[in-house]
C-alpha cells in the first residue's frame, strides 16, 4: 500500500559535486534562502547523512505551475549559493 502523504524529499546536486559536506551546506543554504523570502516553505530532513529538502503539498488547488515555481526557486538559490 502506498503512502497517502504528499511529502517529497529531494536535494540539489549539481553535476560533478559529490562532497557530502559541500552538498549538505548548499542544500541548507537553499532552504534558508527560500524560507526567508517567504515564497514557499521547505522543511529539512537528513537521509543517510545527506541533508535533504522536503516539500509537503496538501492544498488540493496546487497546480503544476506552483511546482514549477518551486523548482525555479531552488535552482535560482542554488546558482546564487554556488556563485557567491
Amino acid at each position: 500500500m502506498g503512502s497517502e502523504l504528499s511529502i517529497t524529499c529531494f536535494r540539489f546536486a549539481p553535476p560533478g559535486v559529490t562532497d557530502r559536506d559541500r552538498l549538505n551546506q548548499l542544500n541548507r543554504s537553499i532552504l534558508e534562502s527560500i524560507n526567508a523570502a517567504g515564497c514557499a516553505h521547505l522543511s529539512p530532513t537528513t537521509l543517510d547523512g545527506w541533508y535533504c529538502l522536503r516539500v509537503c503539498i496538501v492544498n488540493f488547488r496546487t497546480k503544476k505551475s506552483d511546482i514549477d515555481l518551486l523548482v525555479n526557486l531552488v535552482t535560482e538559490q542554488a546558482d546564487r549559493a554556488i556563485n557567491a
